[in-house]
C-alpha cells in the first residue's frame, strides 16, 4: 500500500476538522494528526496522519524500528527532515499549508519539549492571536487525557473511526499500554507502552477540541431576491 497523497488532500479539500500534534523531543517521531467529522454524522469521524522523523532516525542502527521506518517511508506514510534532529519549522510549515487546504477550526498540542514555542508561533502564522488562538495547549496526564480515551474507546466500539488502513497509526494502536487513575480515567502510558504512539496520542488531541470546543457557526445565509 502506498499513500497517494495529492488524491488523498483533494479527498479531504475544504472540508472542516481538528488537529492534534504530538511533537517529539529532538530525533523521533512527530505526529500530526487531523480528524474529520462527518457531515451527517458528526460523530464519525475521518483521519489524516502526517508523521515525520530526522533523515538519520531511519538509518540509525540504534533504532530497532529502522526497517519499519524506511519501509513507512517508501509508502509514504512518514516523511524525513534533514540532519539528526527534527525541524520543527518544518512541521509548522507543513500545518500551515493544510490549514489552507482544509477548514481547521481547533488545534491541541501536547505541551511538553518545545510545544509552548511551537504553540505561540503556529497561532502567528496561521493569522491567529492571544484574544482568539486556533492552537491550544493540553496536558498529558487523567485529568486532560481521561475524556478523550472515555470518548476514543466509544467511538473506536460504534465504528466510527475511520484511519483509512494507515499502517504506521495501526503500528501504534497496537503498542498502547494504558493507564488509570482511582476515578476510573484512562490515559495513554509512554513508558509501558510496548512501542511509538505518538499517533494515537494526537488523535486523543482531537477528541480533546472535538468534546471541548464547539465548531465554528456557518454563515448566515443572505436572502436572493429575484
Amino acid at each position: 500500500m502506498k499513500v497517494n497523497w495529492q488524491k488523498t488532500t483533494e479527498k479531504y479539500k475544504g472540508r472542516s476538522c481538528v488537529g492534534g500534534i504530538d511533537l517529539s523531543s529532538v530525533s523521533d517521531l512527530t505526529c500530526w494528526v487531523m480528524a474529520f467529522p462527518d457531515k451527517d454524522e458528526p460523530k464519525k469521524i475521518d483521519i489524516l496522519m502526517r508523521a515525520w522523523c530526522p533523515e538519520a532516525k531511519i538509518y540509525d542502527k540504534k533504532n530497532k524500528y529502522r526497517d519499519q521506518y524506511q519501509g513507512w517511508k517508501a509508502q509514504g506514510f512518514l516523511e524525513t527532515t534533514e540532519g539528526n534532529a527534527i525541524d520543527y519549522d518544518f512541521v509548522r510549515h507543513q500545518i500551515v499549508a493544510d490549514a489552507k487546504m482544509f477548514n481547521i477550526w481547533g488545534i491541541a498540542i501536547d505541551i511538553m519539549f518545545d510545544a509552548h514555542d511551537f504553540m505561540r508561533q503556529l497561532n502567528i502564522e496561521m493569522g491567529r492571536s492571544k484574544a482568539k488562538p486556533a492552537v491550544f495547549g493540553c496536558g498529558a496526564g487523567p485529568k486532560y487525557m481521561g475524556p478523550p480515551c472515555n470518548e476514543l474507546e466509544r467511538r473506536l466500539l460504534e465504528k466510527q473511526v475511520n484511519h483509512g488502513g494507515n499502517p504506521l497509526l495501526r503500528f501504534m494502536a497496537d503498542n498502547v499500554a494504558v493507564k488509570s487513575n482511582p476515578a476510573g480515567m484512562y490515559y495513554p502510558d509512554k513508558a509501558s507502552s510496548q512501542g511509538k504512539i505518538d499517533g494515537i496520542v494526537g488523535l486523543l488531541l482531537c477528541i480533546d477540541r472535538l468534546i471541548r470546543q464547539e465548531p465554528p457557526s456557518p454563515p448566515p445565509r443572505v436572502p436572493i431576491f429575484v
